[in-house]
């Protein structure tokens, strides 16, 4: 009777016992997951927090972190601007005498005073080109011009000799004045447009003798003009520039008349020599 009293008392013993280490068991899982769960949520940069003591040693390491890499990223610059200043010369650089280049030095000056003359000889090729050009212009100009005068010098002439006769029958004709006077305006102005193109009228009545431009076909003694001296003109000249188109005709004074006589005798004296050689 003792024994089996005994045993349903063990036996209900045992069952609370085993029921006390599971509840312990899964306590100490349900801390350590928590725990686990924390440690996670507090890694910083792939670092637990919980191998530091506390959240100043964090922020401790990460500064000590980024001033490494600044002074890193500055010692990086101050070498390259190392480098880059290393490009540069601080100083003149030396003058390499090379004496193999003299002769060609000496050979490219040769060839520069040979270039320098012929464009000097080439440049007074031009000036004179232009020159004979603008020569050879004026030349043509002056013969189209010329021969343009030529063609109408005859109706000047009749103008001419109209205002010589309209001069010369005034005082019996006093009614022809203002026709004197048209005429004499039309020769003057005729005149000017000779002059507007170069063409120079020779009317050298009063002046000395030129036998460049004028053609004398008369000589005549004259007490009021001395020796030399254009009478009259029979015929008005024209010149283009140095060019003579046409002599004036003109009638010379031989001097006074005393002189002409003497003169003349002493012609006859000189003629009668000759004769009796």
């Amino acid at each position: 009777m003792t024994d089996k009293k005994n045993e349903p008392v063990a036996a209900s013993s045992d069952e609370p016992q085993t029921e006390a280490d599971d509840t312990s068991d899964n306590a100490v899982i349900t801390i350590q997951a928590k725990a686990t769960s924390e440690a996670d949520e507090e890694e910083v940069g792939g670092v637990p927090a919980t191998l530091f003591e506390n959240r100043a040693d964090l922020n401790s390491a990460l500064a000590q972190l980024m001033e490494e890499a600044e002074e890193a990223v500055s010692h990086q610059d101050r070498d390259d601007r190392k480098v880059v200043s290393g490009r540069v010369p601080t100083q003149p650089l030396p003058i390499i005498q090379d004496n193999s280049n003299e002769e060609e030095l000496i050979f490219l000056r040769e060839q520069v005073e040979t270039l320098n003359e012929r464009l000097r000889l080439f440049q007074q090729d031009v000036e004179r080109s232009k020159k004979r050009s603008d020569e050879q212009r004026q030349h043509l100009r002056s013969d189209l011009t010329a021969s343009l005068l030529k063609n109408i010098l005859p109706a000047f002439d009749t103008l001419y000799l109209a205002i010589e006769e309209s001069q010369h029958v005034l005082e019996d004709y006093p009614n022809l004045t203002d026709l004197n006077t048209g005429l004499s305006m039309t020769a003057n102005q005729l005149t000017q447009a000779f002059l507007a193109v170069g063409v120079e009228t020779l009317n050298p009545k009063g002046i000395a003798f030129d036998p460049q431009f004028h053609e004398a076909t008369e000589s005549a003694p004259s007490d009021e003009h001395p020796p030399g001296t254009v009478m009259e003109v029979f015929q008005i000249g024209y010149r283009i520039g140095k060019r003579l188109v046409r002599p004036a005709r003109v009638r010379v004074s031989i001097g006074s008349k005393e002189k002409a006589t003497n003169l003349r005798d002493l012609e006859a004296v000189a003629e009668g020599s000759e004769s009796n050689d």
